[in-house]
């Protein structure tokens, strides 16, 4: 969402507490194939203290990583479906929002949907997707809401579940004239 690098790897850590990697080799293939599905252009740290090279499959993950190299670096997700975070709803009512945020990722991997997660200040790039998910974001402010009422209008489709805009960016409850109803949320 912020245009920069994560470094993801999946490890365990051993009986003296120490990080390392797993060692079964459907383990470390996940972890080679996550690298190279979320870190833009990096397989994160191979940590091996023993000095143990990487079994035979996933090797040909990281072969294929060198071999293709410029075809993945400075690339931009492609996705139909942007899921928004909310900073004043995942901050101040994380309880509700985060689960109810997280389940709503889960259910479009489950059913392998590419998806992209976006924050408050991209709104005002809604024209790259084709449906907006507001999975209980709670709180948003009316320059959301007409952000949001503009992409609709464009097209672009909207789903929303929860108590989606019944607070504003205070956090105050929408007076009944004023409600997510009566902002087509």
């Amino acid at each position: 969402a912020f245009g920069r690098t994560l470094l993801i790897w999946q490890g365990g850590v051993n009986k003296q507490g120490k990080y390392r990697p797993p060692y079964d080799a459907s383990s470390i293939i996940l972890s080679v194939a996550e690298s190279l599905a979320y870190n833009d252009a990096s397989l994160g740290a191979w940590n091996s203290e023993v000095g143990e090279e990487p079994p035979p499959r996933a090797r040909e993950y990281i072969d294929f990583f060198h071999a293709h190299i410029d075809l993945l670096r400075d690339t931009t997700p492609i996705s139909d479906v942007a899921v928004l975070r909310s900073f004043v709803s995942i901050e101040f009512n994380p309880a509700q929002t985060i689960p109810s945020t997280i389940l709503f990722e889960q259910t479009l991997i489950q059913h392998k949907f590419a998806f992209g997660i976006i924050l408050d200040a991209q709104l005002k790039d809604l024209g790259r997707y084709k449906v907006l998910v507001l999975a209980n974001q709670d709180a948003l402010s009316d320059q959301q809401i007409a952000q949001i009422r503009q992409f609709v209008e464009a097209g672009g489709g909207l789903v929303v579940t929860g108590e989606t805009s019944l607070l504003n960016e205070w956090r105050r409850k929408r007076g009944s004239t004023i409600s997510a109803r009566s902002h087509n949320i």
